[in-house]
């Protein structure tokens, strides 16, 4: 018996869901970008495409594990529960790393794919929140009939979220770029930024676990 494929309006409709929703949830402030940001300025344009790419591909399995087990998470609020109190000493760790190097110098370095995709990786991984937000917008768009269940509107859909993730810090990239003039000043000022950051999501964490008692 052979399988019926979507239409390519699906198709195209999936791709393109994935893609706006990915870049549009990238563009916030947080600590992927701004880890982009970083190392677009302390160690050029280069190195922070290798750091997108870690991040993007991280973004893709975390996009998998959302929309296979969206049902289970939902209905689960131990997971979510669990999630939001390991993103505690994440986040004020990762604060108090970024406060401490705040005052180191700009340097390049000429091996750094490898290095730079495992950051970026790592970024995305420490990024607890992109599993409800992820969970969310799959389930809606699967309620309202714009993606369709079967594997290749699936995969398509994950693909664009890759893309658009990578297009978005490719922007940060480029912008940091931009504005890299005086780099030693700047690089002082995105490290106190990452470490305010870290530690206001450290906070808003707590928050949420209080609220949810």
């Amino acid at each position: 018996m052979l399988l019926s494929l979507p239409s390519p309006g699906f198709v195209v409709m999936a791709f393109l869901w994935g893609l706006a929703l990915s870049f549009v949830g990238t563009l916030p402030l947080g600590m992927i970008n701004l880890t982009v940001a970083d190392t677009s300025i302390h160690k050029g344009m280069r190195a922070a495409l290798w750091v997108a790419l870690g991040a993007s591909l991280m973004e893709t399995l975390q996009v998998c594990v959302s929309v296979a087990f969206a049902e289970a998470f939902t209905q689960n609020p131990y997971i979510n529960r669990t999630l939001t109190l390991l993103a505690i000493p994440v986040f004020w760790g990762l604060g108090i790393y970024f406060f401490l190097s705040s005052g180191s110098r700009p340097r390049q370095e000429k091996k750094h794919s490898i290095r730079g995709v495992a950051l970026g990786a790592l970024a995305s991984l420490l990024n607890l929140l992109a599993y409800p937000y992820w969970i969310f917008y799959s389930s809606y768009l699967r309620m309202k009939g714009w993606l369709l269940p079967d594997p290749l509107s699936i995969s398509i859909f994950i693909t664009g979220t890759g893309i658009g993730t990578l297009l978005a810090l490719a922007l940060y990239a480029r912008l940091s770029q931009l504005v890299a003039t005086r780099a030693t000043r700047i690089s002082q000022i995105t490290h106190r930024i990452m470490a305010l950051v870290c530690v206001l999501l450290g906070i808003r964490q707590i928050f949420d676990v209080l609220m949810q008692r």
